[in-house]
């Protein structure tokens, strides 16, 4: 928001860190905040008003035993030079998400209120295999997880197979070694299974010639594999839940997005639960590369209804572009996302990255190597100057209607013995959730509307593919509501 409250569009690149240091600058021997308040102060000369900075191993490791300082340091240098910050938790290999959670928790209670960033990012760029390889906490296993999801979206490996193919130069590239057999076999049929899905879509889109894997997916074309795109939602339910407790028990008001890459992960309905979408997109360097990069978002964008989304990283190399050219296309590229709603567009990178050893990564920077500014950095500039509006303003899950209970008023908002935690219903593009008495076909009880809070009184059960989960509601009624519509809330 600007100060007179009304949405603005954000402008923002992401940071890797100084351009000779570039995804190392948390380390000990690297980091230098020199440097880095110099990167600081030309991001502002170019405009931009977000930075978005990753938490990597180094600094998690730092965190972790308690040694805050270079963060600190980082986010008063930001006030300083007038930038915000989205924080991206978790841009390290790491699949305990009870651990990942555990930190998430200790960065939002360390900077609960402050004004200084503008959202947490879970995750840059998860995939499937984020999905269907990590340690979920006790209890809890994701449908990706368990072999019940082969025999609804086919076999592809039988299981007397998996050994052999686990001693192969693919397989050991394929399946993580900490996997028993029986996973693996799990594992590897939802990949090929989701890798088969990919390759109808892609196969669709050619033969329709303005198709894309969104549209596919609304297609007759594609009914078979609903069991699929059910197990990958719930999964990611799964794989939220645990993380989105942690940040919204330690600031209930800190906006939390992840930013998604995939395309299928991006338009499944469980992201409603963000308070924000993030999507990566970089057009080919053409006009039509821009509008085709357009047309994408507008289905990715209405897939998932009542959410602001950003595009979180765009961009067009300068190893076979000029930089004029790029810049030209990367604007038009911004104004199209604004006129479309967008709350934001991030430029991937401030920096070009002399040291990388693959040329067409190392020039998608604002700034060369030396510092000296691209033609995009006084394009965006004047653009900020505009200070264009957006439609599509960063907004928390929104409050639910005033309770109306028979016999009266709502029970008093406390948590019994009987509570294991705390749901706010979303994802329901307005139509509101039913609660059961029992999941799946159980009698009807009542229609409860977005944000309304439950208490989760137990634990999840899985119904012919889809997980329930058990809640009272504000009136003291005690039922089932699908996952998917259950957002983690803050006490």
């Amino acid at each position: 928001m600007d100060p007179s409250g009304s949405p603005r569009f954000l402008i923002g690149a992401s940071y890797q860190g100084p351009a000779d240091r570039a995804w190392q600058m948390w380390a000990d021997d690297q980091f230098d905040l020199n440097l880095i308040a110099q990167d600081f102060a030309r991001a502002r000369t170019a405009g931009i008003g977000v930075l978005r900075i990753f938490v990597q191993k180094p600094l998690a490791d730092d965190l972790v035993a308690g040694k805050w300082q270079k963060l600190d340091r980082v986010l008063d240098l930001a006030d300083r030079h007038g930038l915000a910050i989205v924080l991206t938790l978790h841009d390290y290999t790491d699949w305990d998400l009870a651990r990942v959670a555990k930190l998430d928790g200790a960065v939002a209670a360390r900077y609960r209120g402050r004004a200084t960033l503008v959202a947490l990012d879970l995750k840059n760029e998860p995939r499937i295999g984020d999905l269907a390889l990590s340690v979920y906490p006790p209890g809890e296993a994701a449908p990706l997880q368990d072999a019940a999801i082969v025999a609804r979206i086919g076999e592809r490996v039988t299981r007397d197979e998996i050994p052999e193919y686990r001693a192969s130069e693919g397989g050991q590239k394929t399946v993580p070694a900490r996997l028993d057999d029986e996973q693996a076999y799990v594992y590897v049929n939802a990949l090929r299974a989701y890798q088969q899905l990919l390759e109808d879509s892609a196969a669709w889109a050619k033969a329709t010639k303005d198709g894309n894997v969104v549209r596919y997916l609304h297609s007759p074309e594609a009914a078979a594999w609903a069991p699929l795109i059910d197990a990958l939602n719930d999964s990611l339910a799964l794989w939220l839940r645990p993380r989105l407790a942690a940040v919204r028990r330690a600031d209930p008001d800190r906006l939390v997005t992840v930013a998604q890459v995939d395309t299928i992960l991006a338009t499944l309905p469980v992201n409603a639960w963000l308070d924000y979408r993030t999507y990566h997109r970089y057009p080919s360097a053409s006009a039509a590369g821009v509008k085709a990069a357009l047309n994408l978002w507008d289905d990715v964008r209405a897939a998932v209804p009542g959410r602001p989304i950003v595009l979180g990283e765009l961009g067009i190399s300068n190893d076979a572009t000029d930089e004029a050219t790029s810049a030209a296309l990367e604007l038009e590229l911004m104004r199209g996302l604004r006129d479309r709603g967008g709350a934001g567009a991030f430029k991937w990178m401030l920096n070009d990255f002399p040291n990388g050893a693959n040329p067409r990564e190392n020039s998608f920077g604002m700034f060369r190597a030396d510092g000296s500014a691209k033609p995009i950095a006084a394009g965006l500039r004047a653009y900020a100057q505009r200070t264009p509006a957006s439609t599509g303003a960063l907004t928390s899950v929104p409050a639910a209607p005033p309770v109306a209970c028979a016999g009266g008023g709502p029970r008093p908002n406390t948590r019994s013995a009987s509570t294991v935690g705390r749901l706010v219903v979303a994802g329901t593009d307005g139509q509101g959730v039913v609660m059961r008495k029992s999941p799946h076909d159980g009698e009807r009880l009542r229609a409860w509307s977005d944000g309304t809070r439950f208490d989760q009184t137990g634990s999840e059960v899985e119904r012919d593919g889809l997980r329930w989960t058990p809640v009272r509601d504000p009136c003291g009624t005690s039922g089932w509501v699908p996952m998917r519509y259950a957002a983690p809330a803050a006490p």
